[in-house]
């Protein structure tokens, strides 16, 4: 089916919009690693890391589909406010399952599917 990953970035109280990749699920530790040195001096800043992850993937997928942007729902954005592992999971495509990056660190853990640290 695809390569698939949903990507959240969090603070404290702010979760991002929902970053979806159809086949660069498994880039997703890459991006994330060079997302961290590109924001070093900027951590904990939800809407900068997000659209800077979203850039990085950007560059390597071409064409008009496979990266996409949508609000996150409510029950997904305090599940990962609240760390329900449960509903996170419930919450992946598939593949690479939803990955949620802490922007104040930039680790990251994968809930539901494929990646692990």
């Amino acid at each position: 089916m695809g390569d698939r990953a949903l990507v959240l970035f969090k603070n404290q109280d702010t979760v991002s919009p929902t970053v979806y990749l159809h086949w660069k699920g498994s880039d997703v530790p890459l991006f994330i690693f060079q997302l961290g040195k590109l924001m070093a001096d900027r951590k904990n800043d939800v809407s900068y890391a997000a659209a800077r992850f979203i850039g990085l993937a950007h560059e390597t997928i071409p064409g008009n589909l496979s990266l996409g942007v949508m609000e996150t729902p409510v029950e997904l954005r305090e599940a990962v406010l609240g760390n329900d592992v449960e509903v996170i999971a419930d919450f992946s495509h598939g593949d690479f399952g939803v990955v949620v990056v802490d922007t104040a660190t930039f680790s990251w853990r994968a809930y539901g599917r494929h990646l692990t640290h």
